[in-house]
């Protein structure tokens, strides 16, 4: 269980990432927000991140979530 309060801090980190990202041009893809979403999830909860990332990366086969998991293995050695 995550509380509000860490909801909350992860919406202002992926908040200030997006305004660092964009820059002066104060416009940033939808791309970016998502990937930025995404590692702020990472960082909290690694089910939550693959439950973003296969809809926000439309998994369509259980191969990717595979290879998403088998990635954040990976990582956490």
């Amino acid at each position: 269980h995550i509380g509000q309060e860490t909801i909350e801090q992860v919406l202002q980190d992926i908040e200030d990432e997006v305004v660092l990202m964009a820059g002066t041009k104060r416009e940033i893809s939808s791309k970016a927000i998502g990937e930025a979403a995404l590692r702020q999830l990472y960082k909290i909860d690694t089910v939550a991140y693959i439950r973003f990332a296969s809809v926000y990366r439309a998994f369509d086969n259980v191969d990717q979530f595979i290879q998403e998991i088998e990635s954040i293995t990976h990582k956490m050695k």
